[in-house]
């Protein structure tokens, strides 16, 4: 396999994205869709980009292989804590168990220790290729344990 580049994400990079939530969203498994729809996905993105977090990853050839995204933000309670959390990390099905989701990993919590207080990874879904153990190894602390009822079908 060619190189794995990282870099972040640029405006270019939302037709790509959008696609791949949309098959994350589908593998999340839930009633309603978490994009919504392409057009809401597509006007959403480049406020992220441009205002927080977001890496994508490609290899030499520029085939876009995966992303990691999260918002900037002060603790609810104490606003001295600035906190980056990840709100989505995805990673082309053909490219999961190659180094493109550590390299993505390591990226954003370059940026956290750079800019923020706390990086917080919010989910490990199901199906996901990322174990706990690959978190730990990096120096997260698992915290909490997440779980969604959707009460509105």
């Amino acid at each position: 396999m060619s190189k794995i580049i990282v870099r972040r994400a640029r405006i270019d990079d939302i037709e790509f994205m959008t696609d791949e939530l949309e098959l994350f969203s589908k593998e999340y498994g839930t009633i309603k869709s978490l994009i919504g729809s392409r057009e809401n996905c597509k006007a959403r993105l480049p406020w992220l980009i441009e205002n927080h977090v977001v890496f994508v990853a490609f290899r030499e050839d520029t085939t876009k292989i995966g992303f990691i995204a999260g918002i900037g933000h002060p603790h609810i309670f104490n606003q001295k804590i600035k906190v980056l959390g990840e709100v989505f990390f995805w990673v082309c099905e053909e490219y999961r168990g190659s180094r493109a989701g550590l390299l993505l990993l390591r990226s954003f919590i370059a940026e956290g220790e750079k800019n923020y207080d706390w990086v917080t990874m919010a989910t490990i879904g199901d199906n996901s290729r990322l174990k706990p153990e690959t978190l730990e190894k990096q120096g997260f602390v698992k915290k909490e344990t997440g779980f969604l009822l959707e009460v509105r079908k």
